[in-house]
């Protein structure tokens, strides 16, 4: 559609309400802000329903019988200057926190028409960083926290090479 930036700069801080992407067979909400001070603090949030990440391959021919579709809450909160080591961090909180809820990249079950099943999928992901990124040094990651992970690789029938929710690439020469 059409997208009005003209009131997302006020009170020193860009803002965007709600953005809605329909693409991909599915739909993704983002919304954020930065906070335009020394830090630039910025927070995002991107929901993403039934989106099939296959539809972006250029041959239609390497395209699964049963694509995989998409669906997560993502949300990002950084000091995106102090993350880099260009500002110094906010007092007591971590320099960038990821959150991902009720990911799940699925596909239709072979075996039981009408049924999904998870090809990957968690319920929770959250990632936490309190030391800036700096070249040429380890990045520095203080929490991982993962909740009832999934890896599901299910061939598309007995005795096949293909799996499910899997785009078919062409086998390396």
């Amino acid at each position: 559609d059409k997208l009005d930036l003209s009131a997302a700069f006020a009170d020193g801080k860009a803002t965007l309400d709600g953005l809605k992407i329909s693409a991909l067979g599915g739909v993704a909400n983002l919304s954020g802000s930065v906070l335009l001070n020394d830090r630039l603090d910025a927070v995002m949030h991107l929901n993403i329903a039934d989106m099939v990440p296959e539809k972006l391959l250029a041959n239609a021919a390497l395209a699964s019988a049963a694509p995989a579709r998409l669906d997560l809450d993502f949300n990002l909160a950084a000091s995106l200057k102090s993350l880099l080591g260009k500002a110094p961090p906010k007092a007591g909180e971590p320099l960038a926190s990821i959150a991902l809820k009720n990911f799940r990249l699925s596909a239709a079950d072979p075996l039981h028409p009408g049924s999904d099943i998870d090809v990957v999928a968690c319920k929770n992901l959250q990632v936490a960083m309190s030391h800036p990124v700096i070249v040429g040094k380890p990045i520095t990651i203080d929490k991982i926290s993962l909740d009832e992970p999934v890896v599901n690789a299910i061939a598309v029938a007995p005795g096949s090479t293909t799996f499910v929710g899997m785009p078919n690439f062409p086998a390396p020469a």
